[in-house]
């Protein structure tokens, strides 16, 4: 039976920077993309899914996020799941001192109101370090420029709900009741997510397995695809053979 990775990208990215890494995939594997806004404010990934088919479910950054809620929603359509740069609580408080502060955010979303070229460029800039902004995020980011103000209105109110959810959203409860197959995968330079949230992870999810790239940040699946589409292939074939997959 082939395989349909499911992926939801990062905060503001949207679905097609994502390409690279669905280009790089197996020929075995059938992917979708979708961006984080439009699974959290829409029914798309309703839409997306078939009773009939079974998914690797792969979460990049807030992506990762929306994979644990959808995991836990829909436990029978998923066979496994990958976390790029992830974690289960991106805010700090209630007991988690590697968030980001809510007050952070809240500035980010008034920041969207002034100027949301001027947030973006700040937090591509974050997200690229210790690297220059990969040239995938800026083509991205010209195509996804809204093209009239009511586009823009749209686009603007989608990413602000995102942060609301990213302050407000707490998975930590759900990873002891992950059940699938985990690959968890992060930049060891990640100034986003620190590395310390994917050990967490890896450490409450039960049948999980967690690997570093070195030298790189939190836009791992754009800065390099071919290191996340290899290591989805070889814990997919590795699953497989262990019999863990139906």
């Amino acid at each position: 039976m082939r395989s349909t990775v499911l992926m939801i990208s990062g905060w503001s990215y949207g679905a097609g920077a994502l390409a690279p890494l669905a280009q790089r995939l197996p020929g075995n594997m059938d992917s979708i993309s979708l961006s984080a806004e439009e699974v959290l404010t829409s029914d798309r990934m309703d839409r997306s899914l078939r009773d009939d088919r079974r998914y690797i479910l792969v979460g990049w950054s807030m992506g990762g996020m929306l994979a644990l809620h959808w995991l836990a929603r829909q436990p029978n359509l998923f066979k496994a799941m990958v976390l790029v740069g992830s974690t289960a609580k991106f805010s700090s408080g209630d007991g988690h001192h590697d968030g980001v502060p809510k007050s952070r955010l809240r500035a980010m979303s008034l920041g969207l109101q002034r100027d949301p070229t001027d947030v973006l460029a700040r937090f591509d800039r974050l997200a690229a370090e210790p690297h220059p902004v990969h040239p995938t995020v800026t083509e991205c980011r010209q195509a996804n420029e809204p093209s009239t103000d009511l586009d823009a209105k749209q686009r603007d109110e989608s990413l602000a709900a995102g942060l609301r959810f990213l302050s407000s959203s707490d998975f930590r409860p759900l990873l002891a009741t992950v059940t699938v197959p985990t690959l968890i995968l992060h930049g060891e330079d990640d100034e986003v997510i620190p590395a310390r949230a994917a050990t967490e992870m890896a450490h409450r999810i039960k049948d999980s397995h967690l690997e570093f790239r070195a030298q790189i940040g939190h836009d791992l699946p754009v800065r390099d695809p071919t290191w996340v589409a290899e290591r989805i292939e070889q814990f997919w074939t590795s699953d497989e053979a262990d019999g863990n997959t139906d």
